[in-house]
């Protein structure tokens, strides 16, 4: 148990750190110089990789321990992905580099593309507890989160993720352990904000169809509670125009807008609110927003209203 706790510890550590990175990284940042330069192997023919760069284990020795990784390497949230790779094999590196865990034994990193689907990340999982691993880090999107849980329970593996839904604690796993805030804290954070910082009365709200029915009914309950009126606009991940449902919102005359979005939308919402006359209105939203890729894709001023509100948390999984 002890070291099934220290293994957890360790991957709990790399969660953070990737997380923290991704978030954060840019283009040309530490991280992509660094997993670049070590790279983990090719894919092999299951569709894993192993992580075994010479570079990785070179201060660790004895059995390694493996630590499966469900990564979006391929879909539409891969920009994410690749960031949340690199860092995640730079923590690898680090950890090993210094001698290990468990009085020196180097971690080795199991890696499947899960292509940020539901469907992807139950044929990743699988593919990883097939490889025998002690920890898991990853899927990291709720509807991902929610199709594997099951299968980490069954198999009796402790898995970290990012996955933000209050429903995921439903199930009870006591295998599943998550490092981000959850959305039940950042709604209200958000409400809060653009009522103290903007003097929101009118708002619109635009959200991913996969977490709408938690959206529908927590979002306007705060809003109303806090004396804001509301519109809502869904659409699906991987959409490559949404004209039709920012015209909507646009017609309703909001004076804030909430944004609930993944990485493949977040700049696609700014640039085409800003398209649509609507770029001076105040972009509340989620971590998307900060991403590197926003900012890549759209221009200074359109990036000037976007706001997301930071929320305190211990450097810890919560169970939020």
């Amino acid at each position: 148990m002890r070291k099934m706790k220290k293994c957890l510890g360790a991957a709990m550590a790399i969660c953070l750190v990737s997380s923290s990175l991704a978030a954060c990284s840019g283009g040309g940042g530490t991280a992509t110089t660094a997993a670049q330069a070590a790279a983990p192997a090719a894919p092999a023919a299951d569709g894993t990789e192993a992580s075994g760069d010479a570079a990785m284990q070179s201060a660790a020795s004895g059995d390694p321990i493996k630590i499966g990784v469900s990564n979006m390497v391929t879909g539409p949230m891969a920009a994410g992905g690749l960031r949340m790779k690199q860092a995640i094999t730079l923590a690898f590196e680090e950890i090993n580099a210094a001698g290990g865990v468990l009085g020196g034994r180097p971690l080795e990193m199991v890696l499947v593309d899960d292509t940020g689907t539901p469907t992807g990340a139950v044929n990743a999982v699988n593919k990883i507890l097939g490889e025998n691993v002690s920890v898991a880090i990853g899927p990291h999107t709720s509807p991902m989160a929610s199709a594997t849980q099951e299968l980490y329970r069954k198999a009796g593996v402790p898995f970290i993720s990012a996955a933000t839904s209050p429903k995921l604690l439903d199930a009870q796993n006591p295998y599943f352990f998550r490092i981000s805030v959850s959305d039940g804290a950042v709604g209200p954070a958000m409400v809060e904000f653009a009522k103290e910082k903007f003097g929101a009365k009118k708002s619109a709200l635009s959200m991913t169809r996969t977490t709408m029915e938690w959206r529908r009914t927590t979002p306007p309950s705060l809003l109303r509670t806090n004396g804001i009126e509301y519109y809502s606009e869904g659409f699906t991940s991987g959409d490559k125009d949404l004209t039709s449902q920012l015209s909507k919102i646009k017609g309703w005359g909001p004076d804030v807008v909430f944004d609930f979005s993944h990485d493949a939308e977040a700049a696609l919402i700014v640039r085409q609110l800003d398209e649509l006359g609507m770029g001076d209105l105040p972009h509340v939203g989620p971590n998307a927003l900060a991403q590197s890729q926003t900012y890549d894709l759209c221009d200074a001023k359109q990036l000037e209203v976007l706001t997301l509100p930071q929320i305190s948390m211990q450097t810890r999984a919560t169970r939020l």
